[in-house]
């Protein structure tokens, strides 16, 4: 029988989602991720929030996307830091991609597909943002 991970993920959850279309757009989207964390030591659990916010230039099409995920860890923070960091992120952002290429494919304009993106260029950001919570 497999030993489950130090970390796992166990659930998400679109806290808000706006769609606002203007007009037609240019097609060239820029996206932007503003992630921050929470750690309940004692629960021995880590909540990722994951702020999306997807628009053309002239924002004729503007998503903005927050999100929460739910992961619970084993040991010391210390030892699996790296995994808040880099993998938690990894983990939550594919689902949110799929949640924006479905809205605006069932919106009756062009389906928005975002690529699939490197995110350890947000570890220095969420280590900022991360608090800890001794309960």
């Amino acid at each position: 029988m497999s030993e489950k991970s130090g970390f796992q993920f166990e659930d998400y959850v679109i806290r808000k989602s706006v769609f606002i279309i203007n007009g037609k757009s240019d097609k060239h989207y820029e996206t932007k991720i503003n992630p921050s964390g929470i750690i309940h030591k004692n629960k021995k659990q880590f909540q990722l929030s994951l702020d999306i916010i997807v628009s053309d230039k002239d924002e004729n099409h503007f998503i903005n996307i927050e999100s929460v995920a739910l992961f619970t860890y084993k040991g010391d923070i210390q030892k699996i830091w790296d995994y808040f960091l880099t993998n938690a992120p990894a983990i939550l952002f594919p689902y949110l991609r799929a949640y924006i290429s479905s809205l605006t494919a069932l919106s009756g304009t062009d389906t928005i597909i975002l690529p699939t993106m490197n995110l350890t260029g947000l570890k220095q950001v969420l280590e900022e943002n991360i608090q800890l919570i001794e309960e």
